[in-house]
């Protein structure tokens, strides 16, 4: 939740109204604007899943979709390419649940 305050220098102040939520303030001088609960709720988080962080799931990419966009880019050998997608398709999968990872088949 960060927020952007018209001024010339960066500096990070907490929201008042919420513990742990900075916000960019770009003040003149060093004494942090005071800011409103409503300017610190513009910004609302999203929960997400471990499988909603990597794979698509509305407008939220997902970090396997944004590293195949950066991969088809570059110049990248066809082995390269296979063995990486060979590694994300086993974090997709374990992400989505489909395949145990070391620490739930060592539990069971």
């Amino acid at each position: 939740m960060l927020k952007q305050i018209d001024g010339i220098q960066n500096k990070i102040i907490p929201c008042p109204e919420l513990v742990g939520a900075p916000l960019i303030s770009k003040t003149q001088d060093s004494v942090p604007p005071t800011i409103s609960k409503a300017e610190c709720l513009t910004d609302q988080y999203k929960s997400l899943n471990k499988n909603t962080t990597i794979i698509m799931e509305g407008d939220f990419p997902g970090l396997i979709p944004l590293i195949n966009s950066y991969l088809s880019g570059m110049d990248v050998d066809a082995d390269t390419h296979c063995t990486v997608q060979q590694y994300l398709k086993l974090i997709q999968r374990r992400a989505s649940g489909d395949l145990m990872t070391t620490a739930q088949w060592l539990r069971k």
